[in-house]
């Protein structure tokens, strides 16, 4: 009746200057004229302060003219006049999630809260509200949300797209394939389902072949994609590799030989190496919503012990299903870059390589790291650099307490067994709690029975205990000092659990102690310590080492390209 009113008292043409004001302001803002819209809409709130529609109005002019802070004071004004104005807490929720700054998601995530209880049935304030949460690192909250979305619209594609960034969360690869095919099934020329789809397909999968084509398709788009170069490089890149492949020629022979165990396949390694922050990406209130996934585990296969991971993001998190006898069994993958939804180009630190090709990254919140990180980490010299720096650097940076137990006595090995090949069905069957508690039976049955020790740290990591996953580990490596993959696994915990500086000195002594274990094993380890130099010391020249050993270790590494690409940029 308002929109009525105005519209009437505007035809009559004599209408009050303050509601005239307002309606030119809608239509400058349909018209895509922002600024001049900004113009008239401020008018229209000096002639009626108390107008809660024209406060709201005022900040969408904003929000697109690209203002958010008088954007954001708009849409507040709007709310302390009215704070049912529900489009208002959609819009300042939006502004809120686009601007991506950790001490704003929790605000953003509010807003879309209200949005949503009071408008249940707007799939667009559902997807909003799982992206919030997916960036905060609440898969099973932002799962619920997109599952929403879509029952309120089975064919909507960005909520298809924001359900496979969740897939990928929980290392689901092929269910997350599945959500960006069926995203592309219902919009063929959806931008970031094809791309979070060709960078799956690389990364996870190691479908390069199907990879490529998805990259050609996503070039081929209608108006070219802004990052459209970036993108063509990779393509070609990608191209050049598979040609070589097919057509080898005599400097392959140095390449190091695959092990059974891998298929053929290069061994999994983490993502792209980079040296800064992600570039974000913001569109308007009308936009796709935009994130990352939180770093999903990555796999390789062994024989005798629980298996050794790598994740993305440098923050890798080893995932395990293990069979009775205790052999690690797992989808062999990798990643090349964090896949996420959509966005537009924001004013954030210069992004890699990776994140530059996909114009829908953002990067996520930092979940390994709780306290500041130092401004220099470890050197690259040795373990004992890393405790010096950890020393100078003590009140920023928290230093995990080592328990340092003795070898634990044998117990009774046949009652272990037992609870163990329990455990390992209920890790297989996702039944974390019940994993944890089977296993920590079997060590408590027999504490000397180290492949328990080194599962119970696979499913309380899975579970989320750390404080249970790195003593598992630590009992694991009284039993195995020498265990390359207990120490691997212990040094991720320190990573995902905040404890950088303890992590890096474990990577340090297990390359110093493994001289002769397999190049892929070894490539994994140089990545994740080149990762966390490049990544969270900020330290790029003690990085390079690493990267350039990766590539002497593994030269068709999954992430050879991006390394090449980082070194490229960090002569």
């Amino acid at each position: 009746m308002f929109a009525l009113l105005v519209a009437a008292m505007w035809t009559a043409g004599c209408g009050p200057p303050g509601p005239r004001a307002l309606l030119e302001g809608k239509h400058l803002l349909e018209e895509g004229k922002y600024p001049e819209a900004v113009e008239k809409l401020n008018s229209a709130t000096e002639l009626m302060a108390g107008n809660a529609q024209a406060w709201n109005y005022l900040g969408l002019a904003c929000h697109l003219a690209g203002q958010p802070d008088a954007a954001a004071a708009a849409y507040q004004k709007a709310l302390k006049l009215d704070h049912d104005l529900v489009v208002a807490h959609y819009n300042l929720g939006c502004l809120l999630l686009e601007q991506n700054q950790p001490d704003k998601l929790d605000a953003a995530r509010n807003e879309l809260t209200a949005f949503t209880l009071h408008e249940g049935n707007s799939p667009s304030g559902w997807v909003k509200l799982g992206t919030v949460e997916l960036r905060q690192h609440d898969t099973a909250s932002a799962e619920k949300c997109f599952w929403q979305a879509l029952q309120l619209g089975s064919n909507n594609p960005e909520a298809l797209n924001g359900l496979g960034l969740v897939e990928l969360q929980l290392n689901r690869h092929r269910d997350a394939v599945a959500c960006f095919e069926n995203a592309l099934a219902q919009q063929p020329n959806y931008a970031p389902a094809l791309l979070n789809l060709a960078i799956t397909q690389q990364g996870y999968q190691n479908e390069r072949p199907s990879a490529l084509q998805r990259y050609h398709e996503y070039l081929a788009l209608t108006p070219k994609p802004a990052n459209w170069g970036d993108v063509n490089a990779i393509a070609r890149q990608l191209e050049q590799e598979l040609n070589a492949a097919a057509h080898p020629v005599g400097e392959l022979a140095a390449v190091p030989a695959r092990t059974a165990s891998n298929g053929g396949r290069p061994a999994p390694v983490t993502n792209s190496p980079r040296g800064g922050t992600a570039a974000d990406y913001t569109r308007n209130v009308e936009s796709d919503s935009d994130t990352a996934p939180s770093s999903p585990p990555e796999s390789v296969q062994l024989h005798d012990e629980p298996t050794v991971r790598v994740a993305a993001n440098s923050q890798p998190a080893p995932r395990a299903a293990t069979t009775s006898t205790g052999t690690s069994t797992s989808d062999g993958s990798v990643i090349v870059s964090p896949p996420v939804d959509d966005a537009a180009p924001g004013d954030t630190p210069k992004p890699g390589f990776f994140q530059r090709i996909n114009p829908f990254h953002r990067e996520p919140t930092p979940v390994v790291t709780p306290t500041p990180q130092p401004e220099t980490g470890p050197s690259d010299g040795n373990a004992g650099d890393a405790s010096r720096t950890a020393s100078a650097s003590a009140p920023r940076v928290a230093r995990y307490n080592y328990v340092s137990p003795a070898k634990p006595a044998e117990g009774n090995r046949t009652q272990a067994e037992r609870y163990f090949a329990q455990a390992a069905e209920a890790q297989h069957e996702r039944r974390l709690q019940d994993a944890v508690r089977l296993y920590r039976a079997a060590t408590q049955a027999d504490p000397s029975f180290f492949e328990a020790q080194s599962n119970l740290g696979l499913a309380a990591f899975d579970s989320g205990d750390m404080t249970q996953a790195l003593l598992a580990y630590e009992i694991a490596l009284a039993i195995k000092p020498d265990s390359f993959n207990a120490r691997f696994n212990f040094a991720l915990a320190l990573i995902k659990a905040g404890y950088v500086i303890d992590a890096a000195q474990e990577l340090e002594k297990l390359l110093a102690a493994s001289p002769d274990e397999t190049p892929q094993h070894l490539a994994m380890a140089h990545l994740t310590l080149a990762n966390l130099y490049a990544e969270q010391f900020h330290r790029p020249a003690a990085a390079r080492p690493h990267y350039a050993k990766v590539l002497e270790l593994d030269p068709q590494n999954s992430q050879a390209t991006v390394i090449r690409y980082w070194l490229r940029d960090h002569p």
